[in-house]
């Protein structure tokens, strides 16, 4: 069974000022086309959810603006019918230290389960594996009024965290997003500017 990437791209990038998904990742590639080939390098099927930047099909959101939890069921609802496919990797386009690597190791770690890392003391709620039965339940908690990843994600059955003493050393700058000009200078070593 396959997995499927799901790139949220439509963020309002407030703390950042510009959009994230637009600003330059390296020569020639923005946040959302260098991310999403990362995706298409760790799974089978890629979507993004958002701007539509990234040349792979586009999801619509049901209500713009309303956040990476709506943004995520959105995909999910689209993908669910898909029967080729048995997980989600949902990466949000503001982690621009990630690597193919990086998410191979987080499928495998999550194995059967839904996933997120706990990095700084701080649970990451993006990226995230999603199993099919986790996708149908954050669908029915979405439809419950639930909006927030944190909550949707803590109401999953099959929910893990992994734990930073379980993250390779060589793999924690990946998990590091970029909101700010600050994080982006922190990250990447230079100040924000668009693609």
């Amino acid at each position: 069974m396959g997995v499927a990437g799901i790139l949220l791209t439509g963020g309002a990038s407030t703390r950042m000022g510009i959009p994230k998904a637009q600003l330059s990742l390296e020569a020639g590639t923005s946040f959302a086309v260098g991310l999403a080939r990362l995706l298409s390098e760790t799974v089978s099927t890629v979507v993004e959810c958002g701007m539509g930047l990234s040349g792979y099909e586009c999801v619509a959101e049901s209500e713009v603006g309303s956040g990476p939890a709506r943004a995520t069921v959105d995909s999910l609802r689209a993908l669910w019918y898909r029967e080729e496919i048995s997980r989600f990797l949902v990466l949000g386009c503001d982690y621009p230290a990630m690597t193919t690597s990086t998410l191979r190791w987080l499928l495998a770690e999550a194995g059967e389960c839904s996933a997120i890392v706990s990095l700084d003391g701080y649970r990451q709620f993006l990226p995230m594996v999603i199993t099919k039965r986790g996708a149908a339940e954050l669908a029915f908690s979405a439809d419950e009024g639930i909006r927030s990843l944190a909550a949707l994600f803590d109401g999953l059955s099959d929910a893990v965290v992994i734990q930073e003493a379980r993250i390779p050393q060589s793999y924690r700058r990946a998990f590091q997003d970029c909101d700010t000009p600050a994080d982006h200078v922190r990250i990447l070593g230079r100040s924000p500017s668009l693609f």
